[in-house]
């Protein structure tokens, strides 16, 4: 009896071993099916983020481009205000120079008219320049006015400029 005792505690054993394999198959199984699947997400994460990546250096890049432009515009504006500056300030200070000599040409004119200093004509001789400072001082002016124009409308540009450089670097910097 004992012999057989002995035989039927190997198989008791063979079995036992038999039913914790299976059951640690299952759990190596199920083990290996969550980690599969934890990478395959982290696989399609790892993607989404190299999509995603690809994404913002196309639009960093094209941003990269625009913000250059507009720099350059911006300074091509900047450089035109402080032209258009040095410009409105010299002939400021012609308009000014014609002005005081028209002024001048004025008041010779009139103390010969006054004093009765005037040619056989009727003329003091003051006439045809005055005329032509008149046309001077017109032309002058004129340039001020022009000169400004375009100084205002290089401002304005350079304010839409400036406005659009701050949204495109507010929305790269998102």
């Amino acid at each position: 009896m004992k012999k057989n005792l002995f035989l039927a505690f190997p198989l008791i054993l063979l079995s036992a071993c038999n039913g914790s394999d299976s059951n640690s198959d299952k759990i190596a199984k199920s083990t290996f099916d969550a980690v599969t699947a934890e990478l395959e997400q982290a696989n399609k994460a790892k993607d989404e983020l190299t999509k995603k990546n690809q994404e913002l250096a196309g639009q960093l890049s094209t941003a990269n481009v625009t913000i250059a432009g507009l720099t350059s515009e911006r300074e091509a504006s900047l450089k035109k205000i402080a032209d258009l500056n040095t410009s409105i300030e010299a002939e400021k200070q012609n308009y000014l120079t014609l002005k005081t000599d028209y002024d001048a040409l004025q008041i010779k004119h009139q103390n010969a008219l006054s004093t009765g200093k005037i040619g056989p004509d009727g003329k003091t001789g003051f006439e045809g320049e005055l005329e032509a400072k008149a046309v001077a001082l017109k032309i002058s002016e004129d340039n001020l006015i022009k000169m400004a124009s375009e100084r205002d409308a290089a401002i304005f540009d350079r304010d839409r400029l400036n406005a659009a450089l701050a949204k495109l670097v507010e929305k790269v910097c998102q």
